[in-house]
């Protein structure tokens, strides 16, 4: 039986591609305190009058989209900026550096909120573009 992973032994590497060299900048490290992927693939409907009144679907494109929640530090810049290409690592088990998904991204929000009696919260609202690589999938 394979043992489970408790969420604090995840970890998450953020690096920002430079669209002049097409490459992407050295992998570091942040600490989150949550992080969500969504991977999903469009459905194509397309039933015909012999599908004996049910509907037929077929794949389409896949896509990916998530987001990334960590507290702000005192009087620092965001580490992510909207409308910033780049690729999270994330990872299941910060021990194990081959428990990962490689996810490119676009980044379409950072929502940042306050509660009087709470931490300053940042959340990373991404969209996938590209394919997701990574131990994790294949």
């Amino acid at each position: 039986m394979a043992e489970r992973i408790a969420a604090y032994q995840t970890s998450v590497k953020w690096a920002l591609y430079n669209s002049t060299t097409s490459t992407y900048a050295n992998a570091t490290e942040i600490s989150v305190g949550e992080w969500n992927l969504n991977i999903n693939t469009d459905l194509i409907d397309t039933t015909t009058t012999t599908d004996s009144g049910f509907r037929y679907f077929i794949p389409g494109l896949k896509g990916a989209e998530g987001s990334v929640t960590f507290w702000h530090e005192d009087a620092t810049d965001l580490p992510i900026k909207p409308g910033e290409r780049g690729k999270f690592e994330l990872y299941l088990d910060s021990a194990n550096s081959t428990a990962n998904y490689t996810v490119p991204v676009t980044i379409g929000s950072v929502e940042i909120s306050a509660a009087i009696d709470g931490a300053v919260e940042a959340v990373v609202n991404y969209q996938g573009r590209g394919p997701i690589s990574g131990d994790l999938y294949s």
